[in-house]
């Protein structure tokens, strides 16, 4: 029933506007299925949103969608969560953007909050207060203890910024946790230590193929494999999630 058009016998073909009309704006849950749990790889596009479109339905999705999910879900009432990205350029493009995004789905926030010195707080409407930070000056990250942190796009941060991370888990005298989303890098990068190759107990690596992406059509992954087939180890760490050296 939307005015798509401009000629006037495609306009008198339409739908006239109904008491269901609203039904085509909106997603419906149709089963809940208890599923088995799985890792999964985060993925993102060469724009400067970073948003594609998901699946045959077209859901407009990106990479740090995940790591906000999972802060929201996680985050308690009087509480405070550092949420990370290596500069303040990818804090803008993406963490921040994702995060607002999410939230207002799920309608926890609050609206504008205004900018301080380059350093974004905002108290939602769940009661957690979330402070965003970027990592390039880690020094800068210290002062604040948080209940939680996620760190966006790691692989490009500096260990120093995760180690001082580290040490603002501890709000209501409590230890917090972190989560960090990134690409695999080098076997000797930092996220290698501290996650992929880590034998701490309190520590979980999650890795996967982007094969094993169940919402990307098999093209997608065809497509990049044969951009990337001059270089197998760009194969095996862009697409299978592998910590090798590039040649």
């Amino acid at each position: 029933y939307w005015p798509v058009f401009t000629i006037k016998r495609k306009l008198d073909r339409l739908h006239k506007k109904g008491s269901q009309s609203e039904r085509q704006l909106r997603r419906y849950i149709t089963s809940v299925k208890p599923i088995d749990s799985v890792p999964v790889k985060c993925i993102e596009v060469d724009s400067p949103s970073h948003l594609y479109l998901c699946s045959r339905s077209f859901i407009p999705t990106h990479n740090s969608r995940a790591g906000a999910i999972d802060l929201i879900l996680r985050s308690k009432p009087d509480s405070l969560y550092m949420v990370v990205a290596p500069t303040y350029k990818m804090l803008d493009r993406a963490t921040y953007r994702t995060f607002v995004e999410v939230a207002t789905q799920v309608g926890i926030w609050p609206g504008n909050t205004g900018y301080w010195s380059q350093e974004r707080r905002a108290l939602c409407k769940n009661g957690a207060e979330y402070l965003f930070c970027s990592a390039d000056t880690p020094d800068s990250l210290r002062g604040p203890n948080a209940s939680g942190i996620w760190g966006d796009e790691m692989q490009d941060a500096k260990e120093d910024a995760y180690t001082i991370l580290l040490g603002r888990l501890r709000e209501h005298g409590q230890r917090g946790w972190m989560s960090m989303t990134f690409t695999p890098g080098p076997p000797d990068h930092w996220t290698s230590t501290e996650f992929i190759r880590s034998t701490n107990p309190d520590v979980a690596f999650f890795r996967a193929s982007l094969r094993e992406n169940v919402f990307l059509e098999p093209t997608f992954y065809f497509g990049l494999l044969r951009s990337y087939a001059a270089s197998p180890m760009r194969i095996r760490r862009e697409l299978e999630g592998e910590c090798v050296y590039l040649e």
